[in-house]
C-alpha cells in the first residue's frame, strides 16, 4: 500500500460514522462495450449507482443492460446533451426558448418513467454540469433533486452531487491513479459521502484496471458503506 492509500485509510478510520460510496455514470444512452464493462465492474463491488440517462439517445440494448440490475436509480441527463450556449457548454441554457426546453424535458422525463418505472427518480443531472438561472427556476418545479458536482448549490429541494471526477476535462482523458486518490482524500475530508462521477466513453483498458484497484481498496474498509438504501435516503426530502 502506498503513501496516499495509507493517508486515506487513516482518514476513514477516524470517521465518527461510516460514509457512503456511490457512483454517478454520466452520458448513458448509446450502448457500448465500455458501458457494459463498466456496469459489470460496478456490479462486482455491489456499488449503488445513479445512471444519468440522455432520453433522446437511449437505446434498447442499454435498457436491457441496466434494467436487469438491482442497486441503481435513474436520473435524467438533460434531453439531447446538445450545447446551446455561446459562452460555455450548456444544454439548459437561458438563451433558449424556455417553452421548448420544458417540452423536451417533460418528454424525456415521461420516457424514462415509462421505461424504468420506480427506478426513475425525480432527479435532474444537467449535461456539462451546467444549468442557467432561468432554466433552473422552471425546472425546479418538475424535479425534486439535482445532481451537478461538488459544492454546486441550487434552489432545488435537494442537491446531491458527486465530488470526485476521474476525467481531466482540460485534456478530455482519464487521469492517473494518484490524481484520483488525491481527489478521494479531499472529498473524504470535506463531504459526508464519496460520490465518483464516471463517463464510460473515456475509459481505456488501463482505466478499468485502475478503477478496479480503487474500488477494491475502498470497499475493504468497513467504514465505507455501499448500501443502496442509504443512497435512496439522500434523494428523499
Amino acid at each position: 500500500m502506498d503513501k496516499i492509500e495509507n493517508e486515506i485509510n487513516e482518514i476513514i478510520n477516524n470517521f465518527s460514522k461510516p460514509k457512503l460510496l456511490w457512483i454517478r455514470v454520466d452520458d448513458v444512452g448509446i450502448y457500448s462495450n465500455n458501458l457494459s464493462k463498466l456496469v459489470n465492474l460496478l456490479v462486482k463491488y455491489d456499488l449503488p449507482v445513479v445512471y444519468a440517462v440522455i432520453p433522446s439517445k437511449l437505446e434498447q440494448q442499454t435498457i436491457c443492460l441496466i434494467s436487469k440490475l438491482k442497486n441503481f436509480v435513474i436520473s435524467q441527463h438533460g434531453y439531447s446533451h446538445k450545447n446551446y450556449s455561446l459562452e460555455y457548454q450548456c444544454e439548459l441554457a437561458d438563451n433558449r426558448d424556455i417553452k421548448k426546453v420544458i417540452t423536451e424535458m417533460k418528454k424525456g422525463k415521461k420516457l424514462l418513467q415509462q421505461t424504468f418505472g420506480n427506478k426513475f427518480y425525480s432527479l435532474l443531472t444537467p449535461p456539462f454540469n451546467k444549468i442557467d438561472i432561468k432554466c433552473a427556476k422552471f425546472l425546479e418545479k418538475e424535479y425534486d433533486c439535482i445532481s451537478i458536482f461538488a459544492n454546486s448549490s441550487t434552489s432545488f429541494k435537494i442537491d446531491f452531487n458527486p465530488n470526485v471526477d476521474i476525467i481531466n476535462w482540460h485534456i478530455n482523458a482519464f487521469e492517473d491513479k494518484n490524481f484520483i486518490l488525491q481527489q478521494i482524500k479531499k472529498s473524504l475530508i470535506n463531504f459526508d459521502h464519496l460520490g465518483i462521477c464516471i463517463h464510460s466513453e473515456y475509459l481505456t483498458d488501463n482505466s478499468f484496471i485502475i478503477l478496479d484497484e480503487i474500488f477494491s481498496f475502498l470497499t475493504k474498509n468497513t467504514k465505507i458503506k455501499t448500501d443502496y438504501e442509504i443512497l435512496k435516503k439522500y434523494l428523499i426530502f
